[in-house]
């Protein structure tokens, strides 16, 4: 996979992150969007995430590109709403490929048509006996 490929796929990841996530979520998810990406030093010494960003697909795909190789698997999470758009964490997992094949992880948990971005969204918990969504 090359740098332009791996950038189309963030953005269609991104795209496609809104829709699938809106059932969850009681708020209008605006279509814009901005990156981020967590500041793993910060969150060593604090113990609780800090955020780096915005960032273009461009720029956080230049600090996931290494030397023609990439994270086998970068995730995309709605982690904010800001305004007018959805703050969008890339985060990534240690192993690094040079390809386009997805891990079995990434195929057991759902078929994801930009590889290596994968769109998850965990269930909110139960709500309190009287409350409404």
């Amino acid at each position: 996979m090359d740098r332009d490929v791996l950038i189309a796929n963030l953005l269609a990841a991104a795209r496609e992150l809104i829709p699938y996530t809106q059932p969850y979520v009681v708020e209008q998810l605006p279509a814009k969007f901005q990156f981020y990406r967590l500041d793993r030093e910060t969150r060593a010494r604090d113990r609780k995430p800090h955020y780096l960003g915005p960032f273009s697909a461009e720029e956080i795909v230049d600090h996931y590109w290494r030397e023609a190789r990439h994270p086998a698997w970068l995730s995309v999470t709605i982690v904010e709403l800001a305004g007018d758009c959805c703050r969008i964490l890339v985060d990534s997992e240690g192993r690094w490929t040079d390809t386009d094949e997805r891990t079995t992880a990434l195929a057991r948990i759902r078929q994801n048509e930009h590889p290596p971005f994968s769109c998850a969204v965990t269930p909110p918990p139960p709500l309190r006996e009287g409350l409404k969504r």
